[in-house]
């Protein structure tokens, strides 16, 4: 098993299939940007989402946070990515609409046994 020292420098640096691969085993947690880059979700995809979405709007978290509407206050990460027209992706599934790009890197990381989920 990889120490956790690795596992944390490992997230902190660019997603690669391959580095992955050799250092988790069943885990996976990333956003898929619109260009179907994968980045680690970290600390969580909805911080991660939270972050770029206050950065691409050029507001406050807190007026990101009032934008929402309230039926997706409980369906959130859902709601943030519609607006960043990101995918949040877990080993077992995601959570937004795929592009083009974001598809072709979720049946790669599919391929590569690293998601485990259906593609839709």
């Amino acid at each position: 098993m990889i120490d956790f020292d690795t596992r944390r420098t490992v997230m902190s640096e660019p997603f690669s299939i391959s580095v992955h691969k050799n250092t988790f085993i069943d885990y996976l947690e990333i956003i898929l940007d619109k260009s179907g880059e994968a980045h680690y979700a970290v600390p969580s995809h909805q911080e991660w989402l939270i972050r770029y979405a206050c950065n691409k709007l050029k507001v406050s978290r807190e007026m990101l946070e009032s934008i929402c509407p309230s039926e997706m206050y409980f369906n959130y990460i859902e709601w943030l990515t519609k607006i960043t027209e990101y995918v949040a992706v877990w080993d077992i599934e995601y959570v937004g609409s795929l592009n083009q790009h974001q598809k072709a890197m979720l049946e790669l990381l599919k391929l590569n046994g690293l998601y485990k989920g259906e593609i839709i």
